[in-house]
C-alpha cells in the first residue's frame, strides 16, 4: 500500500476527530435505526429498486406520523435500545 497522503486543511476549518462507533454524535442514526426496526426489519428484498421503495414507504410513513416515538437519550443502550 502506498502511504497517505497528508490532508490539506484550509487555515478555516477545524477538524475534529471522533470516537469511532458512536452514532450518539450523528442523530441521523437513531431515525436510521428507528425505521429498521419498525419497517424494515426482516424482510427480503427482490432488487435494488425494491430496497429503495421500501426505504421511501418508510420515510413517508415516519413523515406522515411525527408524533411516532423515537429512541430517547435517557432510554436504556446505545440510541434507546435494549440491544
Amino acid at each position: 500500500m502506498a502511504p497517505a497522503k497528508k490532508l490539506a486543511v484550509p487555515a478555516n476549518l477545524t477538524l475534529l476527530l471522533l470516537p469511532a462507533r458512536w452514532p450518539e454524535l450523528n442523530p441521523v442514526e437513531a431515525v436510521w435505526q428507528f425505521l429498521r426496526q419498525n419497517w424494515l426489519i426482516n424482510r427480503i428484498y427482490a432488487s435494488y429498486a425494491d430496497i429503495a421503495d421500501h426505504c421511501c414507504h418508510a420515510w413517508q410513513r415516519l413523515i406522515e406520523s411525527p408524533s411516532t416515538p423515537c429512541p430517547s437519550d435517557d432510554a436504556p443502550g446505545p440510541m434507546g435500545s435494549n440491544q
